[in-house]
């Protein structure tokens, strides 16, 4: 499926194959496939939610001030900038998340964990104490990250079960 310059369109979904979303105006968008990649640029939605179950998920250059991104078998890549007042999550069960943001991003709150990957930012995120350590280590836990960066101006959510979880900078 692709659609490009489609104003108001409302739902783009597949069995089989990729989906394809680029110069996109709408109030809500939802992109998704069982088999394929959902790829999506230049969109200005209010409300965007892309799902994957084998493949991956790519987004760049969004206006978007609500987005869900989902994967079971695949990564999810998303290369944009944040709404001050947004809220951005992800989730992916078997691949990793990478979240590209400008190098002056305002700032965010960040909620991010994996079970078997690591998490990596490239933004220095004040961080809060995530309950206590009944694993008895000492120092931070390199599988969950909770904290602030910034004005904390959007929100952050991204979980990975079995990847790896990258903040990095543009």
């Amino acid at each position: 499926v692709e659609a490009i310059a489609t104003p108001n369109l409302a739902v783009a979904k597949t069995v089989s194959g990729d989906v394809r979303a680029r110069e996109i105006s709408s109030p809500s968008l939802s992109l998704g496939t069982v088999s394929g990649t959902v790829i999506a640029s230049a969109l200005k939605v209010r409300t965007l939610d892309c799902t994957s179950i084998s493949g991956d998920v790519r987004l760049s250059n969004l206006q978007v001030e609500r987005m869900t991104a989902k994967t079971v078998s695949g990564e999810i890549l998303f290369d944009g900038n944040l709404t001050r007042g947004g809220r951005y999550e992800f989730n992916a069960h078997s691949g990793g998340v990478r979240v590209i943001l400008a190098a002056d991003t305002p700032g965010f709150e960040l909620d991010a964990s994996t079970f078997s990957g690591s998490i990596r930012s490239d933004f220095p995120v004040t961080l809060r104490q995530i309950g206590g350590n009944p694993s008895g280590r000492r120092g931070p836990s390199n599988r969950a990250m909770r904290g602030t960066f910034g004005d904390a101006g959007a929100i952050l959510a991204v979980r990975s079960f079995s990847g790896t979880v990258a903040i990095t900078k543009r």
